[in-house]
């Protein structure tokens, strides 16, 4: 049922602003593969677009002792994006900044707190790259 669910705010989410852009679809299918591992999504899904070498940062709250997959993806201009997470007070506690359209964080907070996430366009062939971003945990 909850496949189902996520399956369903996913695609109307899609659908509405996004219906034919790969990265909407890869944050589906990849929300889907972690469904069936028992992660739900926790924050609302992002879709918004970035050029070469700029940054976006959203502000979530994470549990403690939950474990969190944060997941980036971007479109076919795009040839690298990166995630960053931060605490409060700027200490980089986790990142994926390998060459990928499709960075993926894990993450197991000891304290519940706010947290900075930040998505890094490092590579945009035609700007501005759009992006999709989830966050999922259980």
């Amino acid at each position: 049922m909850k496949l189902l669910i996520l399956f369903t705010f996913l695609s109307f989410n899609v659908s509405k602003n996004f219906a034919q852009n790969i990265e909407s679809k890869q944050l589906l299918q990849l929300g889907l593969i972690l469904e069936l591992d028992g992660y739900n999504l926790t924050h609302e899904v992002e879709f918004d677009y970035l050029s070469k070498g700029k940054v976006a940062e959203y502000s979530l709250i994470l549990y403690r002792n939950m474990k969190y997959v944060m997941i980036a993806t971007c479109d076919i201009d795009c040839g690298d994006v990166d995630l960053f997470l931060y605490d409060l007070n700027g200490n980089k506690l986790a990142y994926s900044d390998d060459t990928s359209d499709k960075p993926i964080i894990l993450f197991q907070p000891t304290k519940t707190q706010l947290y900075k996430l930040t998505v890094f366009m490092y590579n945009c062939s035609i700007n501005p790259c759009r992006y999709g971003l989830a966050v999922f945990g259980k």
